[in-house]
């Protein structure tokens, strides 16, 4: 892959859907179908993630997926539809492209009455769907515009043999309409593309499924009504069912986008070191994008960046896997902390990361181990050892002197061995590289300054 090329939604094989299928969402969409197989009401699901997480994705290969198992499927990106005074006019328009041209020649003659009843709809029904002209001179004649309850009237009978003519097309089957970005949308007609769900196509054998991030819809929602709304309740009364994609598995992501990016060491041996391995760069990054809680979009964008880093950063100089992969992590999460690390102190760092990450594991202890050697100066870190070493003198002396008193010496020497690895670290660096490791962070991040700030 060129290492300036974007990972983009890749177009579907519909001999082979799910191939490019990394984190098993196959087995997610066959158990959602499983649950909605014997539904024969009127069905509204939504399928729950946050933005960046591959929710798109796993919609586009499901509706294929149906299509392929006999389904009669729709889809409607609400956002491609945002300039739209009213939905129904791109919503109807969107069930008509779904069937076959003999049947949706049909729906589409059932369908004119009722969007040109619609209000500022005007000539636009003529432009999305079409029609024979004397069915909407007939519709006019028929209905006197200053009488509001003769409007109201053929408006429902419109509805209704809609409704009837759509019902009695998919009696034999089901039919799936996938509605996609509706948080992105403006709050009015995300508001108008549920009540047009809700109201219109109550129909039975009509399943909605609605591709949402729930967080941002809810703030949608709230900036309509206003604060006060309870927009989860607001929800509620349009959603039947809500399901939610797992969480991702980010390690097996990040080693797809290694080979994606071509991000690899010359020397096969080279991969698993910390000093300069890519594969350990990638089991690092993939931990703190999991305690940081990055997107898949998120990630992606740090590995197209890392990608760059690779060919500007020699692939046997010193980078330090586990900061590397710390500093783009901050760059795109915590800017701020990225931007002024080197005036942080390591344990004010430290107590931070303690926040996120499972501090005994063991690669996060080696990624304490480098940070204290890039970030404690070499003579304030021989100082601490001698401290720790005479604390302990001193302690192992009172434990001779009074027999009976409880000490525990564990953190002492817990503390002092991380020191003493933190020492060997520096003592290979000076014999292998001759770098001073304080120029680690600075080098690095001076590299990464090429890269846009993510403020």
């Amino acid at each position: 892959m060129s290492i300036c090329q974007k990972i983009q939604d890749l177009e579907i094989d519909t001999q082979d859907i799910w191939k490019d299928d990394i984190l098993n969402r196959k087995e997610v969409a066959e158990d959602f179908t499983r649950i909605l197989a014997d539904v024969e009401q009127p069905f509204v699901v939504s399928v729950d993630a946050s933005y960046g997480m591959g929710k798109s994705f796993f919609l586009s290969r499901w509706r294929e997926q149906l299509k392929k198992d006999g389904y009669q499927v729709a889809f409607f990106n609400a956002w491609n539809t945002d300039w739209e005074k009213d939905p129904m006019v791109p919503f109807i328009k969107t069930i008509i492209d779904s069937f076959p041209e003999s049947i949706g020649t049909i729906l589409k003659e059932k369908s004119i009455g009722l969007l040109k009843s619609i209000k500022n709809c005007g000539n636009l029904i003529i432009e999305c769907v079409g029609g024979p002209e004397s069915t909407l001179d007939k519709l006019l004649q028929i209905v006197n515009p200053d009488n509001k309850i003769e409007q109201y009237e053929a408006k429902q009978k419109l509805i209704n043999d809609f409704r009837n003519t759509l019902c009695e097309k998919i009696k034999d089957n089901k039919l799936f309409i996938f509605v996609d970005e509706l948080e992105r949308c403006r709050p009015t007609y995300a508001v108008e593309v549920l009540e047009t769900i809700k109201h219109i196509f109550d129909i039975p054998n009509v399943i909605f499924i609605l591709g949402i991030d729930r967080t941002q819809l809810k703030h949608t929602i709230s900036a309509l009504y206003g604060s006060d709304m309870d927009s989860e309740g607001y929800l509620k009364r349009f959603v039947d069912l809500e399901l939610h994609l797992p969480k991702p598995n980010r390690k097996a992501f990040c080693k797809v986008l290694m080979n994606k990016f071509g991000i690899k060491n010359q020397k096969a041996y080279d991969a698993n070191s910390i000093i300069n391995g890519w594969n350990c760069y990638c089991d690092y990054f993939s931990i703190l994008a999991d305690g940081y809680n990055l997107s898949l979009r998120e990630i992606s964008q740090c590995f197209t960046d890392i990608a760059i880093i690779q060919k500007v950063v020699p692939d046997n100089y010193l980078k330090m896997s586990p900061i590397l992969a710390l500093l783009m992590v901050l760059k795109h999460k915590k800017y701020s902390i990225y931007q002024n690390i080197e005036r942080i102190s390591f344990y004010d760092l430290w107590k931070e990361l303690e926040k996120i990450v499972n501090a005994n594991d063991q690669n996060i202890k080696c990624l304490k181990h480098c940070l204290m050697m890039a970030m404690i100066p070499f003579n304030d870190l021989c100082k601490k050892i001698n401290e720790l070493k005479e604390k302990n003198t001193q302690l192992n002396i009172e434990k001779q002197t009074n027999p009976n008193t409880p000490i525990t010496q564990d953190e002492i020497l817990k503390e002092l061995t991380d020191y003493h690895k933190v020492y060997q670290l520096h003592d290979d660096l000076d014999s292998r590289f001759g770098i001073d490791a304080q120029r680690i962070i600075p080098y690095l991040k001076q590299k990464m300054e090429y890269l846009s700030n993510d403020e």
